[in-house]
């Protein structure tokens, strides 16, 4: 036995009651998700920083390119800028990765890729030596010098902040399409 099913509406009868006769309201709602991304992705970087002292350098260079028009037919923006982050932020990736670009090699701050672990002289906030019950969970930014301390740095766990902002524009596009099929 064969069944054919065939739906009771066309689709694009559906958009052009709902969508099109509505885009200058759609178009705005989809460039104020643009915005709330932003927001969140910069949020979402500096509110999960691990260690204290953080600048929210990556999040101040995290920006949005937008390209919308009534007669262009499309809502467009991006989010982040690669060649801005390469320049002023070179460790967005391995921050939500955390592994060296092009390879899945976990990040180890002051190792060379491709090495074996290496232990790093310098020292904790003010002259302090490691404390370990801080190990995983940050605390004091570490500075470089070969007079003091030595340490050997754990893996930079990744904090996903661009697996999490596609999460929430997963929830935000979903509601700006209820709102307009009403």
């Amino acid at each position: 036995m064969k069944v054919t099913v065939t739906p009771a509406f066309k689709s694009k009868e559906i958009v052009n009651s709902t969508l099109a006769s509505s885009w200058p309201e759609f178009q705005s709602g989809g460039m104020d998700i643009g915005e709330k991304l932003l927001d969140y992705m910069r949020n979402y970087i500096n509110s999960n920083t691990k260690r204290q002292g953080a600048t929210g350098n990556l999040a101040n260079h995290i920006d949005i390119t937008k390209e919308a028009g009534a007669g262009l037919g499309k809502v467009f923006w991006g989010i982040g800028d690669i060649d801005v982050l390469n320049s002023f932020a070179k460790y967005w990736y391995v921050l939500n990765y955390g592994v060296y670009i092009g390879s899945q090699e976990p990040f180890i701050p002051g190792k060379p890729k491709g090495a074996s672990i290496r232990q790093v002289p310098g020292y904790f906030g003010s002259g302090n030596a490691p404390d370990s019950s801080l190990k995983g969970i940050g605390g004091e930014s570490f500075t470089y010098s070969k007079n003091n301390f030595v340490i050997t740095p754990g893996v930079i766990r990744p904090i996903n902040y661009i697996q999490s902002t596609i999460r929430q524009y997963d929830i935000e596009i979903d509601k700006l399409i209820k709102e307009f099929g009403k």
